[in-house]
């Protein structure tokens, strides 16, 4: 059974989990002892390309929550196909036809 917590986690929520494994991991944090808020907000022209992308790609999630055409749309920030080592690929639904490749 799901906690109260996992419930009510955003659609952000897994790209903020990603961003801060990411500037745990970086050389701001680890070799220069920054705290990883500074190093988003001060250094950020010293972290890695992994995690400005995670940064950008938080940055556009959160804005288009706030978004009203994406209110029947969907959030596509959240759910780009882009690829990430920290993300889970999306899978495909069984007898879902690709529109990309099917002929009209």
């Amino acid at each position: 059974m799901a906690s109260s917590a996992d419930a009510h986690r955003g659609v952000c929520d897994p790209i903020l989990e990603n961003l801060k494994e990411c500037l745990l991991k970086s050389d701001c944090v680890v070799n220069k002892g920054r705290l990883p808020s500074d190093c988003l907000k001060n250094h950020f022209d010293e972290l890695e390309d992994p995690c400005k992308h995670l940064r950008v790609s938080l940055f556009n999630c959160k804005r288009a929550k706030l978004d009203m055409r994406k209110r029947f749309r969907g959030n596509s920030a959240a759910s780009s196909s882009h690829t990430s080592p920290f993300l889970p690929q999306q899978a495909t639904v069984p007898g879902e036809v690709d529109s990309a490749n099917s002929s009209s």
